[in-house]
């Protein structure tokens, strides 16, 4: 599985794209202009094995720089959140919520990755209480869910979207995790402020080349690595420069 986007800072990314599959090798094609960009993997392997190395690379006209980071606090959820936010925004399964017609929700499913994704065009404060517990389905949970309780806040005209890795098993039947809301006029107190700004139109981020009209790509990459199937799973956060 592959999460990639461009680092803008560390609360800030533009979205390159969302893979996974059951091949050995899994890969993303897109036009990348120089900057520094975070690779989120994580393999599944298939039985109990000893090597769980991770191999990435990249392929183009040039050369790129690969270092392996540490997590940085909510760079995991903030390159998570730019990129399924531009998923959520065209599920189909979007809608609203009952008590706020101007706030919108959708639980959908991308190859292996389950997100659920918020959209709060409302004037209130949405807080979110999320219980995730360890099952069979679920294989990792991605920054900043976490297995137990957790408390999110979303504030008005911000979008965000919580995400985790399932079995390639599940057979399309995954719950999402016990979830309660409420609608507030203030921010909740000791939540986790999630959110990201909400961008006019319901676009964000333009990556594409000939989406932006001061995008210039500098070179055409591959970005790979290499895949298994079940059971063990190992994750790795990169960064590289291009």
């Amino acid at each position: 599985a592959l999460i990639v986007g461009r680092r803008i800072n560390d609360k800030e990314f533009q979205p390159v794209g969302v893979k996974s599959g059951p091949q050995k090798e899994v890969w993303i094609e897109c036009n990348l202009q120089a900057g520094q960009y975070i690779i989120y993997t994580n393999v599944l392997y298939k039985g109990n094995r000893e090597d769980k190395d991770i191999s990435i690379s990249a392929y183009g006209v040039d050369n790129v720089v690969f270092e392996q980071i540490r997590e940085v606090p909510n760079l995991l959820s903030a390159l998570t959140a730019s990129n399924f936010a531009q998923l959520g925004r065209a599920s189909k399964k979007l809608e609203s919520y009952q008590n706020e017609p101007k706030c919108f929700k959708a639980f959908d499913l991308e190859g292996i990755f389950a997100y659920f994704y918020i959209r709060n065009q409302s004037s209130k404060w949405l807080e979110m209480n999320v219980n995730c517990s360890a099952t069979a389905v679920v294989k990792a949970y991605i920054s900043p869910l976490k297995v137990g309780q957790s408390k999110f806040g979303i504030a008005p005209n911000e979008e965000a979207c919580l995400v985790f890795i399932t079995s390639p098993y599940s057979g399309g039947s995954v719950p999402f995790p016990k979830t309660s809301y409420v609608f507030n006029t203030k921010a909740p107190s000791n939540a986790e402020l999630i959110g990201i700004k909400m961008i006019q139109g319901g676009q964000q981020g333009k990556t594409q080349a000939g989406q932006n009209a001061n995008y210039q790509p500098k070179q055409e990459r591959n970005l790979i690595k290499e895949d298994n199937d079940d059971d063990d799973d190992d994750e790795d956060l990169s960064l590289i420069h291009i």
